[in-house]
């Protein structure tokens, strides 16, 4: 049985002045342990800028809490088969809040560059969570063991590690925890294209927000989900369903509220675009992950955000800025992972190739190479190698690029799903240049079966049968091979041209979708202003009715005539009549309720002890009246709206920053 998160799921990172808040706040209460419940609801990566803070903070609390636990002969379990010792209640929690401390200064020491003390304290975390038997701390401490395996380029054990961490979030049965295990293991398995594992997992989060999550909590995982599924119909080759999932996706995550998720759509949806040659919506898109990491503060996030615009700007040949923009990554990526800044040096070694400064490129390229950092990803190992073939080849000095090219070969071939095919393609020209045909045509046999071989491939390998052909005197087969080539390359170009205009009509057609959707939240907008307005007239116009009614009723009783007393008492009756329908506050919010049902209806499910009172204010907030319409609706005085609106905060749960209007309109 899942049960429901008490708290919604914050990403906000962590500050080194809510740690001091946190002690400041304890009093009386055990530091460490108070620190810890309060640190269990939050984010545990801290502020880049405050990284080193938090650390040296949360590592007093641990030396505190460890040495209170230690003063009871308890030691850390570092071995899993081994049974935890039997604790009473109290000093249980007491560990559990020390492994919580330990896995979020892990995440703390991660980001403070300290990978070697991070990877130490998260594993002795994982050590007091199995000696606590608290699956929540336990899970947590996976979760941080997986980000550090990440940075150190453990592939493996970053999979065992996430693994390790859904199966005690499900053992604990938190929904919101279980959630974010599951989605981190749904982008590792993505990553790892294994893309129909991603999807049933994705469907099964799924199910758990729609039954187990509040609509409030929802929102992030929801939009984490629809990224993932959008990630997937694109490597399936699902354009359309790819965009419009990461649009959608975007909607659920609000830039204050969840800045993280949203950065993190917004790369992946500045990739799609690149994919789909559609580069100046990439541009934009990333403008604005650019912007978002800047009010975050995190330095990561931008970098990635300029190497995604790096790419735009090569697709579009824009090199000087492409330049400048890789300045702007390299110093964002400080303390990042090798793998990262690796990827800023290439990207700047393919610029300089494509500028015709081959020495600098290759320069780059050896870096990458002879780098000592043992977490290199094997494709960008092969990628540097094989550029460096190719500087050498451009120069003429085909031993040293046959060399490269076979080391890339050797590098690729130990991981089966990297396409060998360009590299072998280069070693072939190569051996064709020094006139070793025999063996050029061996690798060429080898090339054509190859299942990564493309249209492009395939027109550039009969072009080169056919100048060995021509070296050795067979024109017969010269011919017959620039002929198939040359109806290759037409076929390719006439589906190029074809995939551009399907491009720029998936793009069209989702604006044109959003625009639609757009106008009709606007069409409603409208009409919900317009009704509002109309009621607060007919109040006004019922007020100055009561107003003559009174004013006849004191000249019916004043006056001495019977004609005077027959005319005032026939006024009298014919205004009275016409306020036997007058409206109530019942039936202002029953016509605004017409309006938009659906907002009625998501307001009682995720706010159900609302009164009624309270319900028919949000419906006229929404609606954009004033303070003085509002009141005037709800026969209230200034002070007594005024107090309504701070019971109603008060059942929504808003903070005190929050705005009402912003956060009634998102529901």
């Amino acid at each position: 049985m899942i049960s429901q998160s008490t708290q919604t799921s914050r990403q906000m990172l962590l500050r080194a002045q809510e740690i001091r808040e946190l002690i400041r706040d304890a009093r009386g209460a055990c530091v460490p342990d108070y620190v810890a419940r309060a640190l269990r609801d939050r984010y545990m990566e801290p502020f880049e800028e405050d990284a080193v803070e938090v650390a040296e903070l949360l590592g007093e609390l641990v030396d505190t809490a460890r040495q209170r636990v230690e003063e009871n002969d308890i030691e850390p379990l570092h071995d899993d088969k081994h049974q935890p010792p039997k604790l009473p209640k109290r000093e249980r929690e007491s560990v559990a809040n020390l492994a919580m401390l330990m896995a979020t200064r892990s995440a703390a020491l991660l980001f403070a560059g300290q990978r070697e003390d991070a990877f130490v304290a998260a594993i002795e975390g994982v050590a007091w969570g199995r000696v606590s038997q608290d699956h929540e701390t336990l899970a947590l401490g996976w979760m941080a063991l997986y980000a550090i395996y990440e940075r150190l380029g453990k592939w493996d054990d970053q999979r065992d590690a996430i693994l390790r961490s859904l199966e005690e979030a499900r053992a604990s049965g938190i929904a919101r925890l279980i959630l974010d295990c599951m989605l981190t293991l749904i982008s590792y398995l993505i990553e790892s294209m294994r893309l129909d594992e991603a999807e049933r997992l994705n469907l099964e989060a799924q199910s758990i927000m729609e039954n187990d999550l509040s609509e409030e909590e929802r929102h992030p995982h929801y939009a984490i989900s629809l990224s993932h599924a959008s990630r997937i119909a694109r490597y399936r080759g699902r354009e359309p369903e790819c965009i419009r999932g990461f649009r959608e996706a975007l909607r659920w995550a609000d830039a204050a509220l969840y800045p993280l998720t949203r950065s993190s759509i917004l790369s992946h949806l500045g990739s799609t675009y690149v994919h789909l040659e559609q580069h100046r919506q990439c541009i934009e898109c990333q403008c604005e992950l650019v912007e978002l990491a800047d009010a975050i503060g995190v330095k990561k996030i931008k970098s990635w955000a300029y190497l995604n615009l790096v790419e735009a700007h090569q697709r579009l040949k824009e090199y000087d800025q492409a330049m400048e923009l890789l300045d702007h990554a390299e110093r964002y990526a400080s303390g990042g992972s090798w793998d990262h800044i690796s990827l800023i040096i290439f990207r700047r070694a393919e610029v300089l190739v494509a500028t015709g400064r081959h020495d600098e490129a290759a320069v780059l390229c050896r870096k990458i190479i002879d780098s000592p950092n043992k977490t290199l990803r094997v494709t960008r190992l092969y990628l540097a190698l094989y550029t460096l073939g190719e500087i050498e080849e451009k120069c003429s000095r085909y031993e040293n690029a046959e060399k490269f090219y076979n080391r890339a070969i050797a590098a690729v071939a130990r991981d089966v799903s990297q396409p060998l095919s360009t590299a072998q393609f280069g070693l072939a020209r190569v051996l064709h240049a020094m006139e070793r045909y025999d063996e050029a045509v061996a690798i060429l046999d080898t090339f054509s079966l190859s299942q990564h071989a493309t249209s492009s491939h395939e027109a550039q390998l009969l072009r080169l049968r056919a100048a060995i052909a021509e070296a050795r005197g067979d024109l017969r087969t010269v011919i017959d091979c620039e002929r198939k080539a040359a109806a290759i390359e037409q076929i390719a170009l006439e589906r190029k041209s074809e995939q551009s205009l399907r491009n720029a009509r998936i793009i069209l057609e989702t604006d044109l979708l959003e625009r639609e959707a757009e106008l009709e939240r606007e069409r409603r907008r409208r009409l919900e202003r317009e009704l509002a307005t109309a009621v607060v007239a007919l109040g006004d116009r019922t007020r100055q009715a009561a107003a003559v009614e009174e004013r006849l009723r004191l000249m019916l009783a004043q006056s001495s005539s019977n004609s005077e007393r027959a005319v005032t008492a026939a006024l009298h009756e014919a205004l009275l009549s016409l306020r036997t329908g007058k409206r109530s506050q019942e039936s202002v919010h029953h016509y605004l309720s017409k309006v938009d049902e659906d907002f009625q209806r998501r307001l009682r499910e995720r706010f159900p002890s609302l009164t009624r009172k309270q319900e028919r204010l949000c419906g006229l907030i929404r609606t954009g009246l004033d303070s003085r319409e509002i009141a005037s609706l709800l026969d209230l005085q200034p002070e007594g709206l005024k107090a309504l609106r701070k019971r109603l905060r008060k059942g929504l749960g808003l903070d005190q920053e929050e705005i009402l209007e912003r956060f009634l309109a998102g529901i």
